[in-house]
C-alpha cells in the first residue's frame, strides 16, 4: 500500500438533505387537521371520544332514503261481511229448530192450545187477499225489483189474509226464549216474531220472524252493492237453505225465496223477503199446503210492514 493515498471520505453529515423513502406516509398538515375538527364541530358529528390527530377525517351522514311503497302493493283487504250473513242464517235456524220441536213433539200435526187473551184479530187486506185499502195496484212487479220506494216500519199485525196472530201463555213463552237466544246476533237487534193460525184451526201453523234494517249499516251496503237479489243469495246461503225457489215479490218489490232449513235431520220449511227496509222470515209446519207458502207470505209481508 502506498502512503500517499487519500484516506475514505467523511460520512454524510446529519443535515444534508436526502431524499424521503418511497414507502413513508406523508403527515398531515396540524393546521388542517384544526379545520377538520371545526367542521366536525359544525355538522354535530360526535366522532370518536379521543380522536386522533392524525385520523381521517369524520363526515356526517345523509338522512336515509325512502322509498315509495313497492308497485303492485295490495291494498288492506275489505272488511269482510259473510260473518254477518252467517249470523243472519243462524238466527233464522234457531227460529225454525221451534218448528222442528213442534213437529218432533206432535209427529207432525201440533195441538198447541190456540186461546187467544189479546184482542179479537181482524184480517188486514194484504198482497194475497182482497184489494188493499189504500189503492194500491196489487200486481206483480217481478222478482229482484225495487218495488215500493216509500220507506215502511215494521211490527207484528194482528192478522193477514187468512192468517190471525195467537196470543198466549205458550206463544208468548216461545217468543220471550227466541228474543232471548237471538240477543246476541248483531241482524236482529229488534226481532218481530209472531205465531199465526190459519182460518179458524184451533192451533198456529204459520210463524213470522222480521227485522227492520234502517239501522243495519251492514245489510244497507250490502244493498246498495248487491241490490235485493244479490243479498237475498248471501242470506240464503248463509242459512244453508237447500231446494231454493225464486218467488214473485209482489207490489212490494225487492226479494222472495223459498226453500227448506235443516235443524237436526228435520227440513222446516220456509219463504225470505228482502227488500229496502226489511228481511223476514215465513215458517210452516207440514199441515200447511206447499201451494199457499208464498201467498200467506206475501200477506204477513205486506201486513208487517206499514
Amino acid at each position: 500500500m502506498s502512503w500517499d493515498a487519500q484516506p475514505p471520505s467523511e460520512p454524510a453529515q446529519p443535515d444534508q438533505q436526502q431524499d424521503a423513502p418511497q414507502w413513508y406516509a406523508p403527515q398531515p398538515d396540524p393546521s388542517q387537521w384544526h379545520a377538520t375538527q371545526q367542521w366536525e364541530a359544525a355538522q354535530g358529528n360526535p366522532g370518536a371520544a379521543n380522536p386522533s390527530p392524525w385520523g381521517q377525517p369524520q363526515y356526517q351522514a345523509g338522512p336515509p332514503f325512502f322509498a315509495g311503497p313497492p308497485m303492485g302493493t295490495a291494498q288492506p283487504p275489505k272488511r269482510s261481511r259473510t260473518g254477518w250473513y252467517v249470523g243472519l242464517g243462524a238466527g233464522a235456524v234457531l227460529v225454525a229448530g221451534v218448528v222442528a220441536a213442534v213437529v218432533a213433539m206432535s209427529g207432525g200435526n201440533p195441538t198447541t192450545p190456540a186461546a187467544q187473551t189479546g184482542p179479537t184479530a181482524t184480517a188486514t187486506p194484504a198482497s194475497g187477499s182482497s184489494t188493499p185499502s189504500n189503492g194500491t195496484d196489487p200486481s206483480p212487479t217481478g222478482a229482484g225489483t225495487a218495488g215500493s220506494q216509500t220507506s215502511h216500519t215494521l211490527s207484528v199485525p194482528m192478522a193477514a189474509g187468512p192468517l190471525h196472530l195467537v196470543v198466549n201463555g205458550d206463544t208468548q213463552q216461545r217468543i220471550s226464549d227466541l228474543k232471548k237466544n237471538l240477543q246476541s246476533n248483531t241482524a236482529y237487534p229488534d226481532p218481530q216474531v209472531g205465531f199465526y193460525r190459519v182460518g179458524s184451526a184451533a192451533s198456529f201453523s204459520v210463524w213470522l220472524l222480521a227485522e227492520s234494517t234502517a239501522n243495519l249499516s251492514d245489510f244497507q251496503t250490502s244493498l246498495g252493492i248487491m241490490g235485493p237479489t244479490g243479498v237475498m243469495k248471501q242470506i240464503t246461503n248463509g242459512a244453508s237453505m237447500t231446494n231454493v225457489t225464486v218467488e214473485n215479490p209482489g207490489a212490494l218489490g225487492g226479494a222472495l225465496d223459498c226453500g227448506k232449513l235443516n235443524v237436526d235431520g228435520t227440513a222446516v220449511r220456509s219463504c225470505v223477503w228482502v227488500d229496502q227496509d226489511s228481511f223476514g222470515w215465513v215458517y210452516f209446519l207440514p199441515s200447511v199446503s206447499q201451494s199457499k207458502m208464498v201467498a200467506y207470505t206475501l200477506d204477513l209481508r205486506a201486513a208487517a210492514e206499514h
